[in-house]
């Protein structure tokens, strides 16, 4: 990952953390443009959707960036679209198939997923979160400042 897809990278996820979507998806945009395969900067938006509200928007981004088939974690954020549109069992049915993630990407998607349960009032998301986290840094091939 380039330095400056990280900080792309990293100025998005601040802003969503701080509730501010009209920049977080700046970046994002920004990130995406520069690397348009990058699944971080397609989470990222995918999260301002779903902060936003937006589960068919989040929806439409996750088929626009056609990443799923080749990062299948990505998973786990059409379950939350799904969840949010009210579709429970689509959502576990989708989280029972991918099972535990496996690779770095895929533990920092379940742990964007972890943290946003814990934002929820999930007590236990947060320290599922922090877990995912540090697997995914440490599962990473290289060093990843997002992670």
């Amino acid at each position: 990952m380039s330095t400056d897809l990280a900080l792309l990278l990293e100025d998005g996820f601040i802003e969503l953390e701080e509730k501010n979507t009209e920049g977080a998806e700046r970046w994002f945009r920004e990130a995406r443009a520069l690397e348009p395969g990058s699944v971080e900067a397609v989470a990222g938006f995918v999260l301002m959707h779903l902060d936003r509200d937006a589960p068919r928007d989040a929806l439409a981004a996750l088929d626009l960036a056609g990443l799923e088939p080749q990062y299948p974690d990505l998973g786990r954020l059409r379950a939350e679209a799904l969840r949010a549109l009210d579709d429970e069992l689509a959502a576990q049915e989708l989280e029972a198939a991918l099972g535990e993630p496996a690779s770095a990407v895929g533990r920092f998607v379940a742990g964007l997923v972890a943290m946003r349960r814990g934002r929820a009032g999930d007590e236990a998301g947060h320290l599922q979160a922090l877990d995912l986290f540090s697997h995914a840094a440490l599962a990473a091939p290289e060093r990843i400042s997002l992670y």
